[in-house]
């Protein structure tokens, strides 16, 4: 896709992280999924327009796509809006909100993915021993690279990103791990390179805290539990072992059904 080939020749680093194909991933689903992300997605609006109010500068960091942002209510004569990510792909989907009190900017929120990652390429290829865990703490223990301050603002929103921030972090882990040891290592030692993993989310995510500490006003908009549904049959795609119960207004809600398991667990 030509938005990823000009993403990596522009923003080498950034789609390093996976954040090019994040994006489009989450744009493709909004589409495809419209009908049941609807009622979540209004909603959210709802309570930033609600939190934000009033306020005559608002940065939102990860702002994304836009899809759970209420753009049009936020942007007036008397308020001034910035958006930050890192997916460069958004500049093509930012460019078409014309307004002269919007501003836009691409870059890594927390400032250290992207130098702990060039240290997860230098991890040991002995599979023997603790050799990894303790390179990877290592990796941690660089000094925190300088962010770049926030912009002094009447109200911060931070969109999903406590939990995004973690879990990049884990997928950046799995995936070097994989390509040094391979995908059966991975999952033999599950549990101890995914505990390892969560004590850098975990720094990452207070790390983040302390960026928001500025503002006048903080909105965090975050997930708090996932849960999965685990098909236990063998049928086709379409036998899928959740049902969904769609109301007059599009809304509806997710059921489990005689076909699946639940899981679940927290992210903080």
């Amino acid at each position: 896709m030509f938005q990823l080939l000009v993403s990596r020749l522009l923003h080498p680093e950034l789609y390093s992280l996976g954040f090019p194909h994040g994006g489009i991933g989450i744009r493709r689903r909004a589409e495809r999924f419209e009908p049941f992300w609807r009622e979540h997605l209004s909603r959210t609006k709802a309570q930033i327009l609600e939190w934000t109010k009033p306020s005559k500068r608002i940065t939102v960091l990860g702002a994304g796509s836009l899809l759970d942002l209420p753009r049009g209510e936020l942007l007036n004569d008397s308020t001034r809006l910035h958006l930050i990510d890192g997916d460069p792909t958004l500049s093509s989907v930012w460019s078409r909100q014309k307004h002269p009190n919007l501003t836009t900017e691409i870059r890594e929120l927390t400032g250290d993915l992207i130098p702990w990652l060039e240290e997860l390429k230098k991890l040991p290829r002995e599979t023997g021993g603790s050799a990894w865990a303790e390179a990877l703490k290592r990796v941690r223990g660089r000094p925190p690279r300088e962010i770049s301050p926030l912009p002094e603002e009447d109200t911060v929103v931070s969109l999903n990103l406590l939990s995004q921030i973690p879990l990049t972090w884990q997928m950046l882990v799995e995936r070097e791990l994989k390509r040094i040891f391979g995908s059966q290592w991975i999952e033999e030692h599950e549990e101890s390179w995914l505990f390892a993993a969560r004590e850098g989310g975990a720094e990452l995510v207070a790390r983040h805290l302390s960026m928001l500490r500025g503002a006048k006003r903080i909105v965090i908009i975050t997930d708090l539990e996932y849960l999965f549904y685990r098909g236990v049959s063998d049928s086709p795609v379409t036998d899928l072992p959740i049902d969904w119960q769609l109301g007059e207004n599009g809304d509806g809600e997710w059921t489990p059904n005689e076909r699946s398991e639940q899981f679940s667990f927290e992210l903080m």
